[in-house]
């Protein structure tokens, strides 16, 4: 998936640059960290939280995307499924956007060459509402128990999505055990 090589590729690179990595283990950490948080499986190689801030922004927006493709994201194997809802939405903002500059025309929204319809289109954005509002819900709640914003937005991402490891306080090499009862209920 291009979504897999670009984040790769851009993370391995930051971590060439910043930390003096080799080309050989940036790739090789990089293409893994992105690919098991992507397709939802979860590992770990390495504590991914101690990476320069822009890798673990990527490695967030990876765990959005691969979550956000809804049912799908929890297919493991199949690399292409993990944005197939994200990319109908992205479709479809583009089409709006093009409908606010150019108001008369017409165009339907096309993805893999075949159209798709208003419903799906409807319930793809409804879709992503639900999963943000609840994402942001989720984050207003674990802040209760006094962690940072960080490590509340990326929990409620990781349970709401299916990851596993956040940032922070939940990252990598840390747990969820320490949150309250009413944290984990949300979770």
């Amino acid at each position: 998936s291009l979504v897999v090589v670009g984040a790769s590729a851009m993370i391995a690179a930051d971590l060439i640059v910043r930390t003096g990595r080799d080309i050989g283990s940036a790739i090789e950490n990089a293409a893994f960290q992105v690919t098991t948080l992507i397709s939802t499986t979860g590992y770990c190689t390495e504590d991914f939280d101690l990476w320069p801030q822009f890798c673990r922004c990527i490695l967030v927006l990876v765990m959005l995307f691969g979550g956000c493709a809804g049912s799908t994201a929890g297919q493991k194997g199949n690399l292409r499924s993990p944005g197939r809802k994200s990319g109908k939405a992205a479709a479809a903002v583009r089409r709006d956007l093009r409908r606010v500059m150019h108001s008369r025309e017409v165009r339907p929204i096309t993805l893999d060459g075949h159209r798709v319809t208003e419903e799906t289109v409807s319930s793809v954005s409804v879709f992503f509402f639900t999963y943000i509002s609840i994402l942001l819900l989720g984050t207003l709640i674990l802040s209760l128990d006094n962690i940072d914003f960080t490590a509340a937005f990326t929990a409620s991402l990781t349970a709401i999505s299916n990851v596993g490891p956040g940032l922070g306080a939940v990252g990598p090499t840390c747990n969820f055990g320490f949150l309250s009862g009413i944290s984990k209920l949300t979770m």
